[in-house]
């Protein structure tokens, strides 16, 4: 597997290339983390690009995911406080 930093293609340098589609699970495992296939108009070499944008997009993803996990179990922890004040209100009429 090659992956190439410099946007020209490894085997003939050329700076014509195309997106070439993801043909297994490496493929889509590949892009998660920021490396597209790419195939080159020339030599039709096939190989890898890190676009580090799709990077932060997937980390920002992951990052948003948890602050709303987060502000969730903090919800949950306001409607406790609130029965556990209901509780206390009407314990201590008695």
């Amino acid at each position: 597997m090659k992956i190439r930093i410099i946007f020209q293609c490894s085997r003939c340098g050329s700076i014509t290339f195309r997106s070439s589609t993801r043909r297994s699970l490496k493929d889509s495992i590949l892009r998660k983390i920021g490396f597209n296939p790419h195939r080159c108009y020339l030599c039709r070499r096939r190989f890898y690009l890190f676009k580090p944008m799709s990077l932060r997009a997937f980390l920002m993803a992951l990052d948003s995911q948890a602050n709303a996990a987060a502000d969730a179990t903090a919800a949950d922890h306001m409607l406790d406080a609130t029965d556990a004040r209901k509780w206390v209100r009407q314990n201590s009429n008695v």
